[in-house]
C-alpha cells in the first residue's frame, strides 16, 4: 500500500515527514520517503512525502504517529491523505473519529 502525504504548508509537511521517519514502529512498518516539486530543473520545495506500507494493517502506526505530531502542533495546518488507488482524505484534526475515517478511507478493505 502507497500513502502520499501533502500539506500546503512545506514546513509543516518538512516536519511531519522528519517526525514519521524518527517513529520506530512506522520505520518498521514500511518506507518513508520525500519527493521534492521539479522546478526549473532543479528540486525544489518539499511536495509530498511518500510511505510506503508492507501491509494494510501498518496505516494505522502512520497515524498514531500523525496524530502524536499533530497533537504536539494544535495548530499545525491541513494534512492530506491519498492511497494508491486515488482516495483522498483531508484532515484537520488527529481525532479519533478523524482517525477512524482515513482508515476506513484508505485501508485495503
Amino acid at each position: 500500500m502507497r500513502i502520499a502525504v501533502s500539506c500546503p504548508d512545506e514546513l509543516a509537511l518538512q516536519d511531519l515527514y522528519r517526525w514519521l521517519r524518527a517513529d520506530a514502529d512506522v520505520m518498521r512498518a514500511g518506507d518513508v520517503t520525500a519527493r521534492a516539486r521539479h522546478t526549473g530543473g532543479t528540486m525544489g520545495a518539499l511536495e509530498v512525502v511518500d510511505i510506503v506500507l508492507t501491509h494494510a494493517i501498518a496505516l494505522s502506526s502512520v497515524l498514531v504517529a500523525y496524530a502524536s505530531w499533530r497533537t504536539a502542533r494544535p495548530k499545525a495546518p491541513t494534512i492530506t491523505f491519498k492511497n494508491d488507488k486515488g482516495i483522498t482524505v483531508t484532515a484537520t484534526d488527529a481525532s479519533p473519529e478523524t482517525i477512524e475515517t482515513i482508515i476506513e478511507a484508505l485501508g485495503d478493505n
